[in-house]
């Protein structure tokens, strides 16, 4: 009887998420993982008024190789103990979102497609 509860609340609220990080006024992201089963995922999100709007979901291990040149990583990582140390917007297009990541010291420019679909 309490998961619903527990599930409203971890969707609503801040208290499941690793990390938040706001880019400027109008976007942040936040690292996360949404469901017990899912991966981590950074989320980017657009501020609409009191609303926002999730515009992508990249996986987190997806930019830790990227940011940090790994090729392979060990079975034994932990996404959650890496955090990001700093993130900046650097441009917004119709298509993609471009983000600066620093992790562990390294930084890294990578462009997010931005997913307008609903259910993607």
């Amino acid at each position: 009887m309490g998961i619903p509860f527990f599930g409203i609340l971890y969707y609503f609220t801040t208290i499941g998420d690793y990390q938040q990080i706001s880019l400027n006024n109008e976007y942040r992201i936040e690292r996360t993982k949404q469901q017990p089963l899912s991966v981590p995922r950074i989320y980017v999100y657009k501020r609409s008024g009191i609303f926002e709007k999730n515009m992508c979901r990249p996986v987190y291990t997806e930019i830790i190789r990227n940011v940090l040149n790994a090729e392979r990583i060990k079975n034994s990582f932990n996404e959650k103990n890496i955090s990001i140390q700093d993130a900046k917007l650097v441009s917004v297009d119709n298509d993609s979102i471009a983000i600066e990541y620093q992790i562990l010291g390294k930084q890294k420019l990578i462009y997010h497609k931005i997913k307008n679909d609903d259910g993607y």
